[in-house]
């Protein structure tokens, strides 16, 4: 997938370590994180369409996080409160989801989340484009203001 994002004072995206001994699998998503002198802002992900689903995306908890392939793969529930933005890219699904973290005692956010349908992917086995706050560091006024600076 190929796009390109104006980046603000102090950020920069970062790549996952990749382990180079590994198989790549087709179906393997494309992972990168916008950071804000060094602290996470969001995930930028794109999952392949045909990706198997590992769990429901609900009851998200403990570094389960949504996979969205594509905006079917939102809840329901979620999707009826969803807002759409246009982009450089294509329409964007915004919503949000609730996100913990428990061992001894729980940490809750709201996580907003942009699904970005690809208009002209040149890959159409990654038809959308996921931008994620997993830990709500930004929220969906900010999510919003990072989809205007997306480009083509």
């Amino acid at each position: 997938m190929q796009f390109s994002f104006r980046l603000g004072p102090g950020e920069e995206f970062a790549a996952p370590p990749v382990d180079a001994s590994a198989e790549p699998s087709p179906t393997e998503p494309v992972q990168l994180t916008l950071t804000r002198n060094g602290t996470q802002v969001v995930s930028v992900t794109a999952y392949a369409a045909d990706a198997p689903l590992a769990h429901a995306n609900t009851g998200l908890a403990n570094g389960r996080y949504g996979v969205y392939r594509t905006t079917a793969d939102i809840p329901a529930d979620e999707l009826a409160s969803a807002t759409h933005a246009q982009t450089a890219l294509g329409d964007a699904t915004v919503f949000t989801h609730p996100y913990d973290e428990c061992t001894n005692s729980c940490k809750h956010w709201t996580v907003p989340v942009a699904v970005i349908t690809v208009a002209h992917p040149k890959d159409p086995g990654f038809p959308t484009l996921v931008i994620a706050a997993n830990h709500g560091e930004i929220d969906v006024d900010g999510l919003r203001s990072l989809l205007t600076r997306l480009a083509s």
